[in-house]
């Protein structure tokens, strides 16, 4: 009945509430096991290469879609950095999870090559988002200080160009409040070469070694990861191993 509801409502927030305020929340990397509780099968499944969003390949899998909207229901960026546009269909996904929260947020995304933006997210994109052209390995070219320091916080930042990592977090470190958040994508080393290999060969270790060098470095140590959304639906049930980080100094 209505009661009994209203009772397991309140309990649901109450868990909740512990989660979020749980001690042991914001971890160091050398304290995490590199492992998930997701079989590997399902890691390797081919569905969200063939999935779209507004009529655009989208490449993100249901788990990783639903953490993301919990950081933006509890964190609510006002600004997402997306280094890596693709299709655009994940700036736009961004822009549509905070508009169904009722709140305005500004997304630049940048990518070498616009080849690969979608028709279809060009004609529908609104003004608060914004695609930009040029080589992340130069992020002081691509977002400029003078951009960044006009930018509102809490900020978003989502690596997604498996390349020079370092110097993208390096750079952005120095314009980051704490209480902002970077995820790095795709760490998971199960993942496939390519879309059409649901068991072949994989990407192997290579970026989940240098993220870690990444968190073990100075600049890491600003960051620590947020287990509440790395773990949310089980332990590293995210094709982002350890990726959710909080900018905690």
């Amino acid at each position: 009945g209505h009661d009994d509801y209203a009772l397991f409502l309140k309990q649901t927030e109450e868990r909740l509430h512990e989660a979020l305020q749980n001690p042991t929340r914001f971890q160091l990397i050398d304290t995490r096991e590199d492992r998930s509780d997701i079989p590997t099968y399902l890691v390797l499944q081919s569905g969200k290469y063939i999935s779209k969003y507004r009529g655009a390949l989208f490449l993100k899998n249901p788990n990783d879609l639903a953490v993301y909207y919990q950081l933006f229901s509890h964190v609510q960026p006002k600004t997402v950095l997306e280094v890596g546009t693709f299709t655009g269909a994940s700036a736009m996904w961004y822009h549509d999870a905070a508009k169904s929260l009722n709140y305005d947020c500004h997304i630049y995304s940048v990518d070498i090559d616009s080849a690969l933006l979608s028709e279809e997210i060009k004609l529908m994109k609104p003004d608060t988002v914004h695609f930009i052209i040029g080589d992340a390995g130069k992020p002081d070219k691509v977002f400029p200080a003078s951009l960044l320091e006009s930018l509102p916080h809490p900020w978003l930042v989502v690596e997604d160009s498996h390349d020079k990592i370092a110097d993208i977090v390096t750079y952005l470190n120095e314009f980051m409040r704490v209480g902002d958040y970077l995820v790095v994508e795709d760490t998971c080393p199960h993942m496939p070469i390519r879309s059409d290999q649901d068991h072949a060969t994989t990407w192997g270790p290579q970026k989940l070694e240098s993220f870690k060098n990444i968190l073990r470095s100075p600049v890491g140590q600003n960051f620590k990861i947020d287990s509440f959304y790395t773990d949310l639906y089980g332990y590293n049930c995210t094709n982002h191993w350890h990726g959710f980080l909080r900018k905690c100094s």
